[in-house]
């Protein structure tokens, strides 16, 4: 409809005789905001039928945020098709690369001693946020950009380790994360210096970093969800809390509707607990539970529906969220 308008807009009334006929026998000559709605209508009538009379050209702002939104959409598209390729537009600080990797770095090292962990971790993400989209703006833009982006994802991850009690598993995540960060470079640092002592016996290990990037991706988001089973595991010995388990839930419950990484890791454990309950010696009651259940989890995880009125929860904030 906008290219119909431009159309309109280019139409040259003065070399219309039709036009000038019709103008002449309108007494009394009517105000000029009037006479643009009798233009459109002229218009319609006698030049193009579909044109929209009502329609109205949306002002440079309004024009601008359209633009703004259909750039994110196309990079959340993008980011959904293909998860693993990340976004096709170039970094905005690329010298924050090297703050990222040092603090991965150091956040290895503190792994041991629990020092600090999860901040570094903090830091390391905040600065691969910077670096791919700017310093943070309060534009909504830059907000739908980043919603979608896997160092945001693993930021809210970190999130969780606020209430757990410093076990090796909960940081896996976020070791992986580490791993796949620093390995190109680390690749590239084994290459230039072989000839120092004992480098070389990294060298396979920072291979297999680059070129198994994606496996190494669907690895992490797997143990993500097998860390929210464990906590509900060791609940019964008291190893975490009630607490612990509703937050981690919760915060995955909105990461899938962002993350497609996620929910691929979801749909493989279904397929896997799904064979498993194929076999014959399996109650058909507990086959009729699960389903249920996964009926039950499906439907809080849905992604809100802009036909329907918000509900409560956190699937009400987030379809009243302009980001989403």
């Amino acid at each position: 409809m906008e290219e119909k308008f431009k159309a309109f807009r280019k139409f040259d009334w003065t070399l219309s005789e039709k036009w000038q006929l019709y103008l002449s026998n309108l007494y009394p000559i009517p105000a000029r905001d009037r006479l643009e709605k009798i233009r459109k209508r002229w218009y319609r009538d006698n030049i193009d039928k579909e044109f929209d009379i009502n329609y109205e050209e949306p002002s440079d702002e309004q024009r601008q945020q359209q633009q703004s939104q259909q750039r994110a959409q196309g990079s959340q598209n993008q980011y959904q098709q293909n998860p693993y390729a990340g976004y096709q537009y170039p970094e905005q600080l690329p010298s924050f690369k090297l703050y990222q990797e040092v603090l991965w770095v150091v956040f290895l090292l503190s792994i041991p001693f629990r020092f600090y962990t999860g901040f570094l971790a903090f830091g390391a993400l905040l600065c691969g946020l910077i670096r791919r989209h700017g310093y943070p703006k309060f534009s909504q833009e830059y907000l739908q950009r980043v919603a979608f982006d896997d160092n945001f994802h693993m930021i809210t991850y970190v999130g969780t380790l606020t209430m757990s009690s410093g076990s090796l598993i909960m940081y896996v995540p976020l070791i992986l994360s580490a791993f796949l960060e620093i390995s190109p470079s680390g690749k590239k640092f084994i290459e230039q210096y072989q000839r120092i002592p004992f480098v070389s016996y990294f060298k396979d290990t920072f291979d297999k970093g680059v070129t198994l990037k994606s496996q190494f991706i669907e690895m992490r988001s797997d143990f993500e969800v097998y860390i929210g089973l464990y906590l509900i595991v060791v609940w019964f010995i008291g190893w975490s809390n009630f607490l612990q388990i509703i937050i981690y839930w919760q915060l995955m419950r909105v990461r899938y509707m962002m993350s497609a990484n996620l929910q691929a890791a979801f749909r493989r454990l279904d397929t896997k607990i799904s064979g498993y309950l194929q076999s014959p010696s399996v109650p058909e009651v507990v086959r009729t539970v699960y389903i249920k259940m996964k009926s039950f989890l499906a439907g809080m995880a849905e992604q809100p529906n802009p036909n329907q009125a918000p509900s409560g929860g956190v699937g009400g904030l987030l379809s009243r969220c302009s980001i989403f």
